[in-house]
Formats: C-alpha cells, structure tokens, sequence
C-alpha cells in the first residue's frame, strides 16, 4: 500500500497533468484538476510522514521489486522534503488558481506548475541516482516552460535565457556529481547510504577525495537552482512571470 501512496504523491501530479494536457479542455477545469491533484498528494505525503516517524526504523519501502539504482527511498527526512514540495504546490496552484482565472495561459501553468513538483519531489526522495538525475532535470526543463512567455519584452527575454543557461549548469554539474558516485560506488550507489560515503570517502580521483569532489559539484548544482551567487540574476530577472 505505501508503494501506492509513494507513487501517487511523487509522480500523480506529472500524471495528471500529462493526461489532461492538449485535450482541448477548459482553462478552468485544468486548473482545478491540477490544484485538486496537488492537494491529494499533500495528504498522502504527510500520511507518508506520519507513517515514517511511528515507522522503527524511520523508513518505508520504495517502488515494489526495482533495483537500487531506480528506487526510491523514503525515511523521515524525504519524508518531511516530500511534504514541503507537494504542499508548497498545492497552495501556489491554490492562488494561481484564483489569480490567473482570466489568463489563456491559465492550463499551461497549471501542468508546468505540477509537473515541476513531481520533479522535485523525485529529487526529495531518490534511492539511486537515476531519480535523482530525472527529477532534478525534469523540474529544470518544466521550471523554463513555466515562465517562458508570459511578456513579450526584451527584459522577458533575457531572464529566460539567464534561467536556461543557470539550469544548463545546474544539469552538467548534478550529472558530473552522479558520474563520479557511480563510477567510485558503482551502479548499485544508494543516496545517502554508510556504503557509499564511505565508498567515496576511500577513492580519489585526479588526486581530489572523490567525497569532496561529489560534495563541490553536487554544491555548484544547488546553487545554480537556488539562485544563488553568481547565478542570483535570473530569479528576480522572472518576476516578469506569474510569482503567486
């Protein structure tokens, strides 16, 4: 039951709103799917929590019969991340809602919005790298398209191209990250895991600690997409896209 409630609260909203995108429907009513979708998965994700902190161990299991490498693992501290993203969704998609009622945009925002909070829900609770990597690029990608367009100014302009190029880095230095963890750890590298840090923490590479390396580039990836110096300018840059 829990691989249910894990699957549905990290990628039900990426779902949904790829099933209702493009059918012609209206703004409204897709709104509202993806508003109402979010706050399912808001409520999962703090049963989730719930059941993680009476858990002993503090942990449940991941996606039923997969591999390391693509499971996904949840003890209380992706418990807690998965609850942020969701219910941080759930309310902007709440306001948006409300705010953008009149905007022919409306549905695109909508299935941008969840489909970047089904991303970062994936990067709140990766078990091996590759939902990592596809949560951490999937949210870039749908971050782009959720404020490219919105104003037809040269300004507009030149903040999507600051946002595209801080999540290009972003992306090559996330990848770099993994590539060394695989390669010290192997293919069966679990996020988190005592094996692996003390995997990485027994290498190096190029005469760098492979820990301290995975550590740098796995810092440069966090803040290309938190915008923080040097890439700060394409966060205020996007205030000219809807910011609920």
């Amino acid at each position: 039951m829990s691989t249910v409630l894990l699957a549905w609260a990290v990628i039900g909203p990426a779902v949904v709103a790829a099933g209702v995108a493009g059918r012609n429907r209206c703004a409204d009513r897709v709104g509202r799917i993806c508003s109402w979708t979010l706050v399912s998965a808001t409520a999962v994700a703090i049963g989730l929590l719930v059941a993680t902190a009476t858990a002993d161990d503090g942990t449940l299991p991941g996606l039923v019969d997969l591999p390391d490498w693509v499971d996904l693992r949840l003890d209380r501290v992706s418990a807690v991340l998965l609850v942020a993203f969701t219910l941080i969704g759930a309310t902007v998609a709440s306001f948006s809602h409300r705010a953008l009622d009149e905007s022919p945009r409306s549905a695109a925002y909508h299935v941008w919005l969840s489909v970047v909070v089904s991303g970062g829900a994936l990067i709140a609770v990766p078990g091996g790298p590759l939902p990592l990597l596809a949560g951490w690029i999937l949210s870039g990608w749908a971050l782009v398209r959720l404020t490219a367009g919105w104003v037809d100014t040269s300004s507009a302009a030149a903040a999507h191209r600051r946002l595209r190029s801080a999540i290009r880095v972003g992306n090559v230095a996330l990848v770099a990250a993994l590539a060394v963890a695989v390669g010290v750890a192997g293919p069966e590298f679990v996020i988190g895991s005592p094996s692996a840090i003390a995997d990485l923490r027994a290498d190096s590479i190029v005469g760098v600690d492979a820990e301290t390396l995975f550590a740098l580039l796995l810092l440069a990836a966090g803040v290309t997409r938190s915008a923080l110096f040097p890439f700060h300018r394409w966060l205020t840059a996007t205030l000219y896209a809807p910011t609920p």
